[in-house]
Protein backbone atom coordinates (compact mmCIF):
# COMPACT_ATOMS: atom_id res chain seq x y z
CA UNK A 1 0.00 0.00 0.00
CA UNK A 2 1.06 3.53 -0.83
CA UNK A 3 0.45 6.43 1.64
CA UNK A 4 -2.78 7.93 -0.25
CA UNK A 5 -3.89 4.12 -0.24
CA UNK A 6 -3.65 4.12 3.78
CA UNK A 7 -4.90 7.66 4.27
CA UNK A 8 -7.98 6.37 1.76
CA UNK A 9 -8.99 3.56 3.77
CA UNK A 10 -9.39 5.60 7.04
CA UNK A 11 -12.70 5.23 8.16
CA UNK A 12 -14.31 6.59 11.46
CA UNK A 13 -14.04 3.47 13.15
CA UNK A 14 -10.57 2.66 13.72
CA UNK A 15 -10.88 -0.55 14.63
CA UNK A 16 -12.80 -1.30 11.92
CA UNK A 17 -9.59 0.90 9.56
CA UNK A 18 -6.86 -1.76 10.94
CA UNK A 19 -9.09 -4.47 10.12
CA UNK A 20 -9.05 -3.21 6.68
CA UNK A 21 -5.35 -2.67 5.89
CA UNK A 22 -4.23 -6.01 7.88
CA UNK A 23 -6.53 -7.90 4.96
CA UNK A 24 -4.34 -6.21 2.69
CA UNK A 25 -0.85 -6.81 4.35
CA UNK A 26 -0.11 -8.70 7.54
CA UNK A 27 2.83 -6.54 8.33
CA UNK A 28 3.00 -3.42 7.97
CA UNK A 29 3.69 -2.00 4.53
CA UNK A 30 6.80 -1.38 2.90
CA UNK A 31 8.36 2.18 1.48
CA UNK A 32 5.63 4.22 2.71
CA UNK A 33 6.26 7.56 2.05
CA UNK A 34 5.34 9.25 5.77
CA UNK A 35 5.85 12.79 4.51
CA UNK A 36 3.16 11.89 1.80
CA UNK A 37 1.08 10.34 4.66
CA UNK A 38 1.08 13.23 6.93
CA UNK A 39 0.24 16.03 4.55
CA UNK A 40 -2.63 14.20 3.42
CA UNK A 41 -3.93 12.76 7.30
CA UNK A 42 -3.74 16.39 8.08
CA UNK A 43 -5.28 17.94 4.96
CA UNK A 44 -8.41 15.56 5.62
CA UNK A 45 -8.69 16.23 8.85
CA UNK A 46 -7.25 11.82 9.87
CA UNK A 47 -4.57 12.83 12.47
CA UNK A 48 -6.10 11.32 15.24
CA UNK A 49 -8.00 8.53 13.31
CA UNK A 50 -4.88 7.13 11.67
CA UNK A 51 -3.08 7.18 14.46
CA UNK A 52 -5.45 5.31 16.75
CA UNK A 53 -5.79 2.45 13.46
CA UNK A 54 -2.18 2.37 13.29
CA UNK A 55 -2.25 1.12 16.81
CA UNK A 56 -4.85 -0.86 16.15
CA UNK A 57 -3.07 -3.01 13.81
CA UNK A 58 -0.22 -3.03 15.66
CA UNK A 59 1.95 -1.02 13.70
CA UNK A 60 3.13 1.80 15.81
CA UNK A 61 6.80 0.61 15.80
CA UNK A 62 6.88 1.24 12.31
CA UNK A 63 6.17 5.13 13.01
CA UNK A 64 9.36 7.64 12.88
CA UNK A 65 9.33 9.18 15.87
CA UNK A 66 8.53 12.53 14.17
CA UNK A 67 6.03 11.19 12.12
CA UNK A 68 4.51 10.08 15.42
CA UNK A 69 4.72 13.51 17.01
CA UNK A 70 3.03 14.82 13.90
CA UNK A 71 0.24 12.92 13.82
CA UNK A 72 0.01 12.97 17.93
CA UNK A 73 -0.24 16.59 17.85
CA UNK A 74 -2.96 17.19 15.48
CA UNK A 75 -5.41 14.65 17.18
CA UNK A 76 -4.07 16.98 20.43
CA UNK A 77 -5.26 19.80 18.71
CA UNK A 78 -8.74 18.39 17.63
CA UNK A 79 -9.33 17.73 21.31
CA UNK A 80 -8.03 21.23 22.15
CA UNK A 81 -9.89 23.01 19.07
CA UNK A 82 -13.50 21.54 20.44
CA UNK A 83 -12.70 22.02 23.86
CA UNK A 84 -12.38 26.00 22.85
CA UNK A 85 -15.42 25.85 20.84
CA UNK A 86 -17.45 24.77 23.66
CA UNK A 87 -16.33 27.15 25.50
CA UNK A 88 -17.00 29.98 23.28
CA UNK A 89 -20.50 28.61 22.48
CA UNK A 90 -21.41 28.68 26.56
CA UNK A 91 -19.92 32.42 26.57
CA UNK A 92 -22.84 33.32 24.09
CA UNK A 93 -25.50 30.99 25.81
CA UNK A 94 -24.73 33.00 29.22
CA UNK A 95 -25.74 36.54 27.90
CA UNK A 96 -28.38 34.80 25.29
CA UNK A 97 -29.77 31.27 26.91
CA UNK A 98 -33.05 31.36 24.90
CA UNK A 99 -31.84 32.31 21.84
CA UNK A 100 -28.57 30.09 21.75
CA UNK A 101 -30.74 27.07 23.05
CA UNK A 102 -32.49 27.56 20.06
CA UNK A 103 -30.09 27.64 17.53
CA UNK A 104 -28.84 24.68 15.47
CA UNK A 105 -25.68 23.40 14.85
CA UNK A 106 -25.04 22.27 11.22
CA UNK A 107 -21.93 19.58 9.67
CA UNK A 108 -19.00 18.90 11.89
CA UNK A 109 -20.61 20.56 15.04
CA UNK A 110 -23.79 18.43 14.97
CA UNK A 111 -21.75 15.13 14.43
CA UNK A 112 -18.84 15.44 16.08
CA UNK A 113 -19.77 13.64 18.98
CA UNK A 114 -20.58 11.03 17.22
CA UNK A 115 -16.48 9.79 17.26
CA UNK A 116 -14.86 7.51 19.96
CA UNK A 117 -12.82 9.98 20.90
CA UNK A 118 -12.37 13.98 20.84
CA UNK A 119 -8.70 13.56 19.11
CA UNK A 120 -10.76 11.64 15.78
CA UNK A 121 -12.87 14.86 14.68
CA UNK A 122 -10.66 17.83 14.07
CA UNK A 123 -13.00 21.44 13.81
CA UNK A 124 -12.00 24.85 12.26
CA UNK A 125 -14.70 26.17 13.31
CA UNK A 126 -18.88 25.86 14.57
CA UNK A 127 -21.46 26.13 11.88
CA UNK A 128 -24.40 27.99 14.17
CA UNK A 129 -27.73 28.73 12.23
CA UNK A 130 -29.96 31.27 13.90
CA UNK A 131 -33.51 32.33 12.69
CA UNK A 132 -33.03 36.61 11.45
CA UNK A 133 -35.05 37.15 14.89
CA UNK A 134 -32.12 35.31 17.09
CA UNK A 135 -29.55 36.78 15.48
CA UNK A 136 -30.60 40.06 15.81
CA UNK A 137 -30.51 39.75 18.96
CA UNK A 138 -27.21 37.83 19.51
CA UNK A 139 -24.80 39.85 17.16
CA UNK A 140 -23.84 42.11 19.05
CA UNK A 141 -22.37 40.13 21.64
CA UNK A 142 -20.09 38.92 18.94
CA UNK A 143 -17.88 41.96 19.41
CA UNK A 144 -18.51 42.43 23.44
CA UNK A 145 -16.31 39.00 23.08
CA UNK A 146 -13.95 40.35 21.45
CA UNK A 147 -14.87 38.87 17.19
CA UNK A 148 -13.95 40.73 14.47
CA UNK A 149 -16.71 40.22 10.95
CA UNK A 150 -16.11 38.97 7.57
CA UNK A 151 -19.05 38.73 5.65
CA UNK A 152 -20.00 35.59 3.88
CA UNK A 153 -22.90 34.71 1.62
CA UNK A 154 -25.56 33.38 3.87
CA UNK A 155 -24.49 34.90 7.01
CA UNK A 156 -21.19 36.12 8.61
CA UNK A 157 -18.35 34.51 9.83
CA UNK A 158 -16.54 35.55 13.51
CA UNK A 159 -13.02 34.84 14.65
CA UNK A 160 -11.31 36.04 17.42
CA UNK A 161 -7.96 35.70 18.85
CA UNK A 162 -6.89 32.18 19.73
CA UNK A 163 -4.07 30.45 21.36
CA UNK A 164 -4.18 27.57 19.17
CA UNK A 165 -1.64 27.55 16.64
CA UNK A 166 -3.56 29.10 13.65
CA UNK A 167 -4.46 31.85 15.97
CA UNK A 168 -8.18 32.58 15.46
CA UNK A 169 -11.32 31.04 16.63
CA UNK A 170 -14.30 31.07 13.95
CA UNK A 171 -18.26 30.85 14.49
CA UNK A 172 -19.55 30.50 11.20
CA UNK A 173 -23.41 31.99 11.67
CA UNK A 174 -25.94 31.30 9.17
CA UNK A 175 -29.37 32.80 9.13
CA UNK A 176 -32.29 31.13 7.69
CA UNK A 177 -30.92 28.15 5.98
CA UNK A 178 -27.41 26.42 5.51
CA UNK A 179 -26.97 26.43 1.87
CA UNK A 180 -24.20 28.70 0.97
CA UNK A 181 -24.44 29.58 -2.97
CA UNK A 182 -27.88 28.44 -3.43
CA UNK A 183 -30.94 29.98 -1.77
CA UNK A 184 -33.72 29.69 -2.97
CA UNK A 185 -37.04 29.57 -1.14
CA UNK A 186 -37.51 25.77 -0.48
CA UNK A 187 -33.55 26.01 1.19
CA UNK A 188 -34.53 28.47 3.30
CA UNK A 189 -37.37 26.50 4.40
CA UNK A 190 -38.33 26.97 8.31
CA UNK A 191 -38.16 23.51 8.74
CA UNK A 192 -34.03 23.74 9.62
CA UNK A 193 -35.06 25.12 12.47
CA UNK A 194 -38.50 22.93 13.70
CA UNK A 195 -37.07 19.43 12.37
CA UNK A 196 -34.28 19.36 14.56
CA UNK A 197 -33.70 17.78 18.22
CA UNK A 198 -32.20 18.47 21.94
CA UNK A 199 -28.41 18.56 21.43
CA UNK A 200 -25.70 19.30 24.10
CA UNK A 201 -22.27 20.36 23.74
CA UNK A 202 -20.07 20.85 26.44
CA UNK A 203 -22.95 21.39 29.00
CA UNK A 204 -24.69 24.02 26.44
CA UNK A 205 -28.02 23.03 25.03
CA UNK A 206 -28.61 23.52 21.58
CA UNK A 207 -30.27 21.59 18.73
CA UNK A 208 -29.43 20.05 15.80
CA UNK A 209 -30.93 18.87 12.60
CA UNK A 210 -33.15 15.36 12.52
CA UNK A 211 -30.72 12.67 11.52
CA UNK A 212 -31.95 12.90 7.60
CA UNK A 213 -31.72 16.48 7.83
CA UNK A 214 -28.20 16.40 8.95
CA UNK A 215 -27.01 13.64 6.18
CA UNK A 216 -28.68 15.96 3.47
CA UNK A 217 -26.74 18.98 5.14
CA UNK A 218 -23.31 17.58 5.49
CA UNK A 219 -23.70 15.90 1.52
CA UNK A 220 -24.39 19.38 -0.13
CA UNK A 221 -22.18 21.25 1.88
CA UNK A 222 -19.43 18.45 0.48
CA UNK A 223 -20.34 19.89 -3.17
CA UNK A 224 -19.85 23.63 -1.85
CA UNK A 225 -16.86 23.68 -1.05
CA UNK A 226 -15.78 21.01 -4.00
CA UNK A 227 -16.85 23.10 -6.99
CA UNK A 228 -15.03 26.62 -5.37
CA UNK A 229 -12.26 27.49 -6.72
CA UNK A 230 -10.74 30.05 -4.00
CA UNK A 231 -11.49 26.77 -1.32
CA UNK A 232 -9.58 24.57 -4.09
CA UNK A 233 -6.57 27.20 -3.30
CA UNK A 234 -6.73 27.13 0.06
CA UNK A 235 -7.29 23.09 0.11
CA UNK A 236 -10.51 23.09 1.53
CA UNK A 237 -11.90 21.74 -1.18
CA UNK A 238 -11.81 18.58 0.02
CA UNK A 239 -11.78 16.46 3.38
CA UNK A 240 -12.55 13.00 3.66
CA UNK A 241 -13.52 14.39 6.76
CA UNK A 242 -16.82 15.41 5.46
CA UNK A 243 -17.61 11.51 3.87
CA UNK A 244 -16.72 10.37 7.35
CA UNK A 245 -19.44 12.15 9.15
CA UNK A 246 -21.90 11.44 6.50
CA UNK A 247 -20.71 7.70 6.51
CA UNK A 248 -21.36 7.70 10.47
CA UNK A 249 -24.74 9.04 10.36
CA UNK A 250 -25.88 6.73 7.31
CA UNK A 251 -24.73 4.25 9.94
CA UNK A 252 -25.69 5.13 12.92
CA UNK A 253 -28.85 6.55 12.31
CA UNK A 254 -30.16 4.25 9.57
CA UNK A 255 -30.64 7.33 7.42
CA UNK A 256 -33.63 6.17 4.36
CA UNK A 257 -31.71 7.21 1.22
CA UNK A 258 -35.12 7.00 -0.51
CA UNK A 259 -36.14 9.99 1.84
CA UNK A 260 -32.98 12.01 1.94
CA UNK A 261 -33.13 11.81 -1.54
CA UNK A 262 -36.56 13.32 -1.34
CA UNK A 263 -35.93 16.10 1.23
CA UNK A 264 -33.35 17.43 -1.19
CA UNK A 265 -35.52 17.58 -3.78
CA UNK A 266 -37.86 19.31 -1.51
CA UNK A 267 -35.47 21.95 -0.72
CA UNK A 268 -34.73 22.61 -4.38
CA UNK A 269 -31.08 20.88 -3.53
CA UNK A 270 -30.73 17.61 -5.36
CA UNK A 271 -28.15 19.15 -7.65
CA UNK A 272 -26.67 20.09 -4.86
CA UNK A 273 -26.66 16.97 -3.08
CA UNK A 274 -26.00 14.50 -6.31
CA UNK A 275 -22.98 15.95 -6.36
CA UNK A 276 -21.73 15.80 -2.54
CA UNK A 277 -23.02 11.82 -3.37
CA UNK A 278 -20.72 11.66 -6.47
CA UNK A 279 -17.65 13.59 -5.25
CA UNK A 280 -18.15 11.21 -1.91
CA UNK A 281 -17.81 8.22 -4.34
CA UNK A 282 -15.09 9.34 -6.21
CA UNK A 283 -12.68 10.87 -2.98
CA UNK A 284 -13.55 7.40 -0.89
CA UNK A 285 -13.44 5.15 -4.01
CA UNK A 286 -17.11 4.33 -3.82
CA UNK A 287 -20.45 4.37 -1.85
CA UNK A 288 -21.53 2.31 1.02
CA UNK A 289 -24.09 0.10 -0.24
CA UNK A 290 -27.28 0.46 0.66
CA UNK A 291 -26.69 3.84 -1.72
CA UNK A 292 -26.24 1.78 -4.79
CA UNK A 293 -29.65 2.73 -6.36
CA UNK A 294 -27.93 6.48 -6.67
CA UNK A 295 -24.97 4.83 -9.01
CA UNK A 296 -26.86 4.93 -12.34
CA UNK A 297 -27.34 9.15 -11.59
CA UNK A 298 -23.89 9.41 -10.61
CA UNK A 299 -22.29 7.85 -13.82
CA UNK A 300 -24.04 10.51 -15.41
CA UNK A 301 -23.05 13.41 -13.60
CA UNK A 302 -18.92 13.04 -14.38
CA UNK A 303 -18.71 16.28 -16.50
CA UNK A 304 -20.27 18.47 -14.39
CA UNK A 305 -18.50 16.76 -11.31
CA UNK A 306 -15.14 17.69 -12.63
CA UNK A 307 -15.94 21.21 -12.98
CA UNK A 308 -14.50 24.93 -10.66
CA UNK A 309 -16.29 27.79 -10.60
CA UNK A 310 -13.84 30.63 -11.30
CA UNK A 311 -14.08 34.10 -10.45
CA UNK A 312 -16.64 35.96 -12.53
CA UNK A 313 -18.82 33.41 -12.91
CA UNK A 314 -16.86 30.96 -15.06
CA UNK A 315 -15.89 27.67 -15.50
CA UNK A 316 -12.82 25.52 -16.30
CA UNK A 317 -12.75 21.51 -16.00
CA UNK A 318 -9.63 20.61 -13.38
CA UNK A 319 -7.11 18.47 -16.02
CA UNK A 320 -6.58 15.73 -13.04
CA UNK A 321 -9.91 13.41 -11.87
CA UNK A 322 -11.42 14.37 -8.86
CA UNK A 323 -10.53 10.48 -7.85
CA UNK A 324 -6.75 10.44 -8.11
CA UNK A 325 -7.00 14.79 -7.64
CA UNK A 326 -8.31 13.82 -4.04
CA UNK A 327 -5.18 12.23 -2.69
CA UNK A 328 -2.19 14.10 -4.21
CA UNK A 329 0.16 16.40 -1.95
CA UNK A 330 0.48 19.11 -5.08
CA UNK A 331 -3.00 20.41 -5.83
CA UNK A 332 -2.42 23.76 -5.51
CA UNK A 333 -0.27 24.62 -8.85
CA UNK A 334 -3.24 22.58 -10.42
CA UNK A 335 -5.78 24.98 -8.88
CA UNK A 336 -3.81 27.98 -9.85
CA UNK A 337 -3.08 26.61 -13.89
CA UNK A 338 -6.90 26.38 -13.60
CA UNK A 339 -6.78 30.76 -13.45
CA UNK A 340 -4.40 32.62 -15.42
CA UNK A 341 -5.40 36.02 -13.84
CA UNK A 342 -4.95 35.25 -10.11
CA UNK A 343 -1.58 32.32 -10.68
CA UNK A 344 0.66 34.96 -9.57
CA UNK A 345 -1.01 36.47 -6.24
CA UNK A 346 0.05 34.95 -3.24
CA UNK A 347 -2.24 33.55 -0.75
CA UNK A 348 -2.81 36.74 1.04
CA UNK A 349 -3.57 38.44 -1.98
CA UNK A 350 -6.26 36.27 -2.65
CA UNK A 351 -8.28 36.10 0.37
CA UNK A 352 -8.01 40.13 0.02
CA UNK A 353 -9.69 39.36 -2.94
CA UNK A 354 -12.01 37.45 -1.62
CA UNK A 355 -12.84 39.15 1.18
CA UNK A 356 -13.26 42.56 -0.87
CA UNK A 357 -14.41 41.90 -4.36
CA UNK A 358 -15.31 38.12 -4.42
CA UNK A 359 -18.35 38.51 -2.59
CA UNK A 360 -19.68 41.53 -5.37
CA UNK A 361 -22.01 39.92 -8.01
CA UNK A 362 -19.94 40.54 -10.85
CA UNK A 363 -16.48 39.13 -9.05
CA UNK A 364 -17.88 36.31 -7.29
CA UNK A 365 -17.49 32.44 -7.75
CA UNK A 366 -21.02 30.81 -9.55
CA UNK A 367 -20.88 27.58 -7.98
CA UNK A 368 -24.48 27.77 -7.64
CA UNK A 369 -24.68 27.27 -11.35
CA UNK A 370 -22.43 23.75 -11.33
CA UNK A 371 -25.55 21.92 -9.09
CA UNK A 372 -27.63 23.76 -11.82
CA UNK A 373 -26.05 21.87 -14.46
CA UNK A 374 -26.30 18.88 -12.35
CA UNK A 375 -30.15 19.44 -12.03
CA UNK A 376 -30.61 19.39 -15.73
CA UNK A 377 -28.57 16.41 -15.57
CA UNK A 378 -31.30 14.93 -13.29
CA UNK A 379 -34.27 16.22 -15.14
CA UNK A 380 -32.93 14.99 -18.17
CA UNK A 381 -32.78 11.55 -16.61
CA UNK A 382 -36.27 11.90 -15.47
CA UNK A 383 -35.14 10.66 -12.11
CA UNK A 384 -38.75 10.35 -10.31
CA UNK A 385 -37.92 11.75 -6.50
CA UNK A 386 -36.54 9.17 -4.14
CA UNK A 387 -36.14 6.61 -6.66
CA UNK A 388 -32.29 7.17 -7.11
CA UNK A 389 -31.87 6.57 -3.75
CA UNK A 390 -32.82 3.22 -3.13
CA UNK A 391 -30.33 0.25 -1.82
Amino acid sequence: MLARDLARTVGHDPERTARAWLARSPSFPDGVDWAELLVLAQRHRLSGLLVDALGKAGWLDAIPPTAYEQLHHWAGMARSRQLELEAALGELAARHPAEIGRVVLLKGAASYREYGERTHRLMADFDILFSAADFEVVEPSFAALGYWRKESLNGPTYYRASDNPDGKLAMDVHVLGPSKYYRPEEALSPKWLTETERYEVGGVTVRRPLPVWQFVNVVTHAHEHLHSWIHAVAEDDIRAIRFLDAELLLERYDIDPAAAWDLAVELDLHGEYALGLWSWREVRSGLPDRLAGVLPLLDRLGEVGELSALPRGRFARWPVPLAERAWLVDRLGLALGLEPEHSGPHWGALQEWYRTRGMLPEERENVEGIAARAREVIEAAEVPAGSTAGG
